[in-house]
């Protein structure tokens, strides 16, 4: 199965750093990161938890 996710990274001038959204799963669902490309894998990172835990409750 092929799924699409949104992915929104966009520079916080309050908190200095890049803020990454993923706005199909909830408003809850951020992560952050000094860089663009930190912020990128950390995303990946935090997708793939939550993925994970979301399939083991269905």
């Amino acid at each position: 199965m092929n799924y699409h996710y949104t992915i929104i990274i966009q520079w916080s001038d309050e908190d200095q750093c890049f803020v990454v959204s993923l706005p199909e799963w909830g408003e809850f669902c951020h992560t952050h990161g000094d860089t663009y490309a930190e912020a990128l894998k950390k995303c990946s990172g935090s997708f793939r938890t939550f993925s994970r835990v979301i399939l083991r409750k269905w």
